[in-house]
């Protein structure tokens, strides 16, 4: 082995460089794995929200059945009801759209 790998400072370096190596390869780990857990927890909230409307949609349907209800009011409560959740902390709502 050359002579150099046993002098006190190229160790130091060496170990130094595995370090910062090491350090970078974990944080690149790390942020990963964030951005995979944050767009997971997106998609459950979503998916939550999607559940509550569709159950609110469901319960205005079987009251239009039953005859509580006229369509056109179970129709306009609907529509209040998909307009007014928020998902996020900016107030916007990627799912419930309403184009007239």
């Amino acid at each position: 082995m050359p002579n150099f790998l046993y002098r006190l400072p190229t160790r130091i370096y060496a170990m130094a460089g595995l370090a910062v190596v090491l350090a970078a390869a974990l944080t690149f780990a790390l942020l990963s794995r964030a951005v995979d857990n944050a767009y997971e927890m997106r998609e459950n909230e979503l998916d939550s929200l999607t559940d509550v409307m569709v159950g609110i949609l469901a319960d205005l349907d079987a009251q239009v059945q039953r005859g509580a209800l006229t369509l056109d009011d179970a129709q306009a409560r609907g529509i209040t009801a998909v307009e007014l959740p928020r998902f996020g902390t900016a107030g916007s709502s990627d799912c419930a759209a309403d184009e007239r």
